[in-house]
Parts: structure tokens; sequence; C-alpha cells
């Protein structure tokens, strides 16, 4: 790695031996001296190489290895960016089929609601609207964006935001609650509504929300009171009937009978409770209904 020039040397004042090693240095030919250099050397002699020739050897040298290191390491990289693509292929692919997956099931969900003719709300505790879909929008006392945020209390009379508060209260004793009802005079009229509200399980810091089923039983809530008056009409006219009236049971007991039935037989009505047909009536009376009967 370095260049000199070949010295001799001798003790001090010895001449003599200093001619004879000249003289025997003297004798080796050219040839002869770069034999031995390339025996000891090798075939170059790196003292005869000049130096920015042998500088930019090793810079070349160190090119090359950086070089193959650099190849190595992207080859690695490679394979390493490779794998990664592929395992974020995959997640792609999977995030995609949820994906389809949620939307068919959101699309499934919001048919089936939409098929529903009542009305759906998600509220808290308070009765506040935090959502809602409503198939009628006519059903309700107010435009569906005015809701949101209101509480029953807010938008309702005072008996119907009582029976709903007290219904979900019961729905956060119990998880859900059924039955209780409620009138509301809209525009297009009296309509009456039953509710049925269950707790969302949720592990919201925010409070307990409730999934509202409002049904609208208007038509079952008017049948109930036709109902109701023709069976009061009935009772009226069978209690203020001129003629003695009766309804049988299956055991020929006297089921119910009219204040005229006990006049015209002469029976107390408490006595008449405990006779049969044929115990109250001619005993050619009972079988000529029998023979009417068998024909």
């Amino acid at each position: 790695m370095y260049s000199g020039e070949f010295h001799r040397a001798v003790a001090k004042g010895n001449a003599a031996l200093l001619k004879v090693l000249e003289a025997g240095f003297g004798q080796i030919t050219a040839s002869e001296r770069q034999a031995i250099e390339d025996k000891w050397y090798g075939s170059v002699n790196q003292r005869d190489i000049p130096p920015f020739f042998r500088y930019g050897a090793y810079a070349l040298l160190g090119a090359v290895v950086a070089a193959l290191i650099l190849t190595v390491w992207s080859l690695a990289l490679r394979r390493r960016v490779a794998a990664k693509t592929a395992e974020l292929s995959q997640s792609l692919e999977a995030l995609g089929a949820a994906k389809r997956s949620a939307e068919q099931a959101l699309a499934q969900l919001d048919a089936t609601l939409g098929a529903i003719p009542d009305l759906l709300f998600e509220t808290d505790i308070e009765g506040r609207y935090l959502d809602h879909r409503a198939g009628r929008a006519d059903l309700l006392v107010l435009p569906p964006e005015q809701l949101i945020g209101r509480t029953v209390s807010d938008v309702m009379p005072a008996a119907a935001a009582q029976s709903i508060l007290e219904a979900l209260r019961q729905a956060s004793r119990h998880g859900r609650s059924t039955g209780a009802q409620f009138r509301l005079d809209l525009p297009q009229g009296e309509h009456w509504f039953e509710l049925s509200i269950a707790r969302k399980r949720s592990g919201s810091v925010e409070g307990e929300r409730f999934v509202v089923l409002s049904r609208d039983i208007t038509d079952r809530k008017r049948a109930e009171t036709a109902l109701q008056q023709s069976e009061q009409s009935f009772r009226h006219f069978f209690e203020a009937g001129l003629v003695g009236m009766a309804i049988t049971v299956p055991d020929k007991h006297w089921g119910k009978f009219n204040q005229r039935l006990a006049k015209c037989s002469a029976t107390a009505p408490k006595e008449l409770n405990d006779l049969t047909w044929s115990g109250l009536t001619h005993p050619d009376a009972g079988r000529r209904r029998s023979e009417t009967s068998s024909a």
C-alpha cells in the first residue's frame, strides 16, 4: 500500500563490504530482479501502480459492494412489499365482502321497516326523540324534522306524554313494556295508539336508549266502542223488555233473565236461578217443546 526505494547498508566505515554488496547487486540483471519481485510481491507490483488507480479501484470496489447491498436490500424490500400488498388485498376483499353484506342487511332492514305501517322511534329515558321512521307522517304530532331533539312532553298533551314516560320507565326496569295506550287529537280526527317499547342493548355512556313502536289502533278502538254500545243497547232492551226473556246455558239452567220473566213466573229472582225450564213450566209444555225440538 506504499512505495519506496530499495536500500542496503553496512556497518559504518566498512567500505569494503559495501563495495562487495554493490558489486553483487550490480550483477543482478533487470529480468532477474523482476523475477524476484514477482516471486515476493506477485505478478503486479503494487508499488508500480499509480495512487489514483489504486484509489479508483478501491472506490469501484466500494461502489460494487454498496450496489450489492442495495440490490439485496431492494429485493428483500420488494418481497416484504409484495407480502404486505397481498395481505392488504385480502383485507380489502374481506372488507368489501363485509360491506356488501352490511349493505344487503341494511337494504333488507330498510325494506322491512318500510313495510311496517306503525311509527318507530328511538328515545332516551326522558322521552327525547333521537331517531324516527314513520310510514305515515300524517300520524305525527309534528313534521318529522321538528321532532328530533324534543321530548314527548314538549309536543304532546300532558296525559299522552305521561303514559309514554311511564311506559319508558317500565321498560327501563324490566327491559320492555307493552300495552300502554294514549289518545291524540290530530287534524284528521281522534286517533288511539298502543305502545311496545324495548330497551336497547348498548354500552353507550350517554344513557339508556329505547326503541318505541307506536301502533295506530283507532279502528280497533272504534270497533270496541261500537261493540260496547251494542251490548249496552241489547242490555237495555233485554232488561226493559215487555215480555219475559232469558238466556239459557247448555245444562238448561237460566243464564240470564229479565225482571219481566220473574214477574210472569211469579218466582223470586234468586229462586229462578236454581230452576230449569222443566221446573218452571207445565209438564205438557215441556213435552210439546221436546216434540218440537225433535221434529
